[in-house]
């Protein structure tokens, strides 16, 4: 049996407590209860379709019922009348603000109907804009509290969808105010951060706008000496690595995660699963024992684990059947509802487990997998691009051949024209010219370059340039990823099947151990991206560390089991907090949504 990955979240580790990340959700929903309490009598909520899983972690349904909440309805085109009270629960978006407001319109005409607008984090000046010229005046709330989301008990995210495109293409730098309003409410909650490191353009600017917004507070220092501290932040640009969300994951929450999708930490199974004819919805984090045991494991270890959990449940109910007295038929009554939930949670995975083998065996998996290592051990171009043509003519998934071609590009400082050009009119021939835009996007975020030649006189600014250097420093590629037993992992490659350590949990192991940036950015000078280290007046924390590692762009969940992995190892308790959990086919997908609509 293989050796299991330790997954406990204690309260008191190496004497000192760890912060509870459930008081995030208490001030927001604490702060939602004032704005409901507002009004008196019963209410009705219309909330917007991509918060309603999310309002789950903060204001469950018992809650709200508490709340005189008396219907829930999604803003749509066409919506119920509703009742006297309306509160509307939206994102600032145009399109939802809009509906929002012909709604209120239509009910205005036939009653004096009682209605509040709360914008999750905050409204933006265009929604007023829209609101006012529809007649729609005041009562406009802000939840401003609600900016980051407990996805878990080691995880915050911000939500928000396609964060990487919004900074490095659309120049949309809105999403940066979030960051740094969740920072300011971090320390809050948990005291000053006294150690704050920072890589890349964007982090950098996250961070100026969180000592602006400090100025403008006038939010005084907060030592919080003793209880639940934060000992240094970490914030990372996602474009200083893109070669790790391009890579096909292995661990099961990240398998899981490619395979099903993970949406705000729920995941709808079909019929495949569990055995129903309607989807069931099913919520993943630490409070599934199962999941929990496995989450983090390497997919090949998961089989045998499972198998063990199963044998000590069959143990448990073979001695149940033999109890004869009544103090052991007591224990056993009282086990029941944990045995009845590991129970079911063993046969959902089980047949998760299933699925993803019989699925990723139809995609042809193992050969993608072997050529993307190939990228990575920069392996001779010719064969990847005779792949890479293969799967354009076959016509595979479209999201295959572009990760592959980021890949190349992002590993080797571009593509020479001789292999970029022909695959871009092959692709473009095979899959439809509407693809046209999303090159243009790939090359402006960095993930595809045309590599020029050394004579030219102009430079390509190329975020991973540098790959091979910081791969050599930071042992990113095993020499012999083959003897790497994944049962047994001893560093962070495990989470890529001990072929690829992820450079985003390498760097930031650096720094933790190291405490700056010098060792990295003095070697590989052109590695683009300013960092930072600033270190407050209060003395930072020796022996174990509360870390919280901020990702601008989004984060995978290997780099998320990565670093629980490297922390339990290393003695550093990592928080991770996002903008957005991302995977190879969402990353694409987020870049391409216009070139997708029909």
């Amino acid at each position: 049996t293989p050796t299991r990955i330790p997954r406990k979240m204690a309260d008191e580790t190496d004497g000192a407590r760890l912060p509870d990340l459930q008081h995030v959700s208490d001030r927001a929903r604490e702060q939602f209860s004032d704005m409901l309490a507002e009004v008196e009598g019963k209410k009705d909520l219309v909330i917007q379709t991509e918060l309603m899983a999310l309002l789950e972690h903060v204001t469950p349904i018992k809650f709200l019922r508490k709340l005189d909440v008396e219907h829930i309805y999604r803003i749509e085109p066409v919506m119920p009348a509703g009742g006297r009270s309306t509160f509307y629960v939206t994102r600032p978006d145009i399109l939802a603000v809009s509906q929002i407001g012909e709604h209120i319109q239509r009910m205005s005409s036939g009653n004096s109907g009682n209605y509040r607008i709360i914008f999750v984090p905050r409204m933006l000046s265009t929604c007023e804009y829209i609101l006012e010229r529809m007649g729609v005046y005041g009562r406009f709330l802000e939840w401003d509290s609600l900016h980051l989301f407990t996805l878990d008990k080691h995880l915050l995210s911000l939500e928000q969808h396609s964060s990487l495109r919004a900074l490095h293409v659309d120049c949309d730098y809105t999403i940066l105010h979030s960051i740094a309003q969740s920072i300011l409410l971090l320390e809050d909650i948990y005291g000053t951060i006294p150690v704050v490191h920072g890589k890349g353009r964007m982090a950098d600017k996250a961070w100026r706008l969180t000592q602006r917004l400090k100025e403008l507070k006038k939010t005084p220092y907060n030592p919080r000496e003793g209880g639940a501290t934060i000992s240094e932040l970490v914030l990372f640009d996602r474009r200083c690595d893109l070669v790790t969300p391009v890579c096909s994951q292995l661990t099961y929450e990240g398998i899981l995660d490619d395979v099903f999708k993970i949406r705000s930490g729920y995941v709808e199974f079909g019929k495949e699963v569990t055995g129903k004819d309607q989807n069931t919805k099913v919520l993943l984090n630490a409070a599934d024992p199962v999941y929990n045991e496995i989450r983090s494991l390497h997919f090949s270890s998961v089989p045998p684990v499972l198998s063990d959990i199963s044998r000590q449940l069959q143990l448990t109910y073979t001695e149940a059947r033999d109890t004869r007295t009544i103090p052991e038929l007591r224990s056993i009554v009282k086990q029941l509802p944990e045995l009845r939930k590991r129970h079911d949670s063993l046969a959902i995975h089980l047949k998760v487990s299933e699925q993803i083998v019989l699925r990723k065996r139809e995609a042809g998996f193992q050969k993608q997998l072997f050529f993307e290592r190939a990228v990575l051990e920069a392996v001779t171009k010719d064969p990847i691009t005779d792949f890479i043509e293969e799967c354009i003519h076959r016509q595979v998934n479209y999201r295959i051949p572009l990760r592959l071609m980021c890949l190349m590009s992002v590993t080797n400082n571009g593509i020479k024209p001789k292999y970029l050009t022909p695959l871009k009119h092959q692709y473009l021939q095979s899959y439809s010219h509407k693809y046209l835009g999303a090159f243009d996007r790939l090359q402006r975020i960095g993930f595809i370059q045309e590599k020029m030649d050394e004579t030219s006189q102009v430079k390509v600014s190329h975020p991973l340039s540098t790959f091979k250097q910081l791969s050599k420093l930071l042992k990113l590629v095993p020499k012999d990823p083959g003897s790497f037993d994944l049962s047994v992992p001893k560093d962070m490659s495990y989470v890529y099947g001990g072929a690829y350590k992820p450079l985003s949990c390498a760097a930031i192991d650096h720094v933790v151990r190291t405490g700056d940036w010098k060792g990295l950015d003095d070697v590989v000078k052109s590695w683009s991206g300013y960092a930072f280290t600033q270190v407050g007046s209060m003395k930072p924390q020796s022996g174990f560390r509360v870390v919280l590692v901020y990702f601008i762009g989004g984060c995978t969940y290997s780099e998320i089991n990565a670093l629980r992995f490297w922390g339990e190892k290393t003695n550093v308790h990592y928080i991770v907090a996002t903008t957005n959990i991302i995977n190879p086919d969402s990353l694409i997908d987020g870049l391409i949504a216009e070139d997708l609509s029909p």
